[in-house]
This record gives C-alpha cells, structure tokens and sequence, in this order.
C-alpha cells in the first residue's frame, strides 16, 4: 500500500506475513545485440532508503533485494526463508 505520504508500505504488524515490491518493468542485464558469440553483461546501480519498524523486541523482520527471471514464487514463506523460497525448493 502506498500511504498518502509516498511511504509503501509492505506488511501489516501481523505475524509471518511477507510483503513484495516489484519493478514493473524488466532489468536487461545482457546484451544481446553483440553480434559476437558472447554476450554482455551490464552492470547497474541502485539505492533504497529503508526503515524496518518492529514493535517485537526479539526481531524476526528480515528483507532481501533478487534479481530474478519471473516474478512467481510458488510456495514462498516469511520467516528463514524471506519469502524467496520454502523448505522444499530452498537451494533451488
């Protein structure tokens, strides 16, 4: 949600919640326009300015910044898992 002063906000002060912001466009990171058999990898930058409030003293908010080809997660937890994956696919 997007508060009204610009603020997203990601999750609520429920537990084991996860909350995703996603670009809604696609980063090219390779080139293929290289009319060569390699191809290119493009760096980028980027920066964030985050503010993880907790009203829990034992912490448990965790966040993560992917590059990834999809945008699905099937089966994705909060928690060790930072909504990235689960016990069955981790490593994967």
């Amino acid at each position: 949600m997007i508060q009204p002063n610009g603020i997203l906000r990601l999750t609520d002060q429920s537990s084991n919640v996860l909350g995703t912001a996603l670009y809604n466009k696609p980063v090219r990171l390779l080139d293929h326009t290289n009319l060569s058999t390699n191809t290119t990898v493009r760096s980028f930058s980027t920066s964030f300015v985050i503010g993880i409030l907790t009203s829990s003293r034992n912490g448990g908010y965790g966040l993560t910044f992917t590059l990834s080809p999809t945008l699905n997660r099937p089966g994705a937890e909060s928690g060790r898992y930072l909504g990235l994956v689960n016990e069955q696919n981790n490593r994967s």
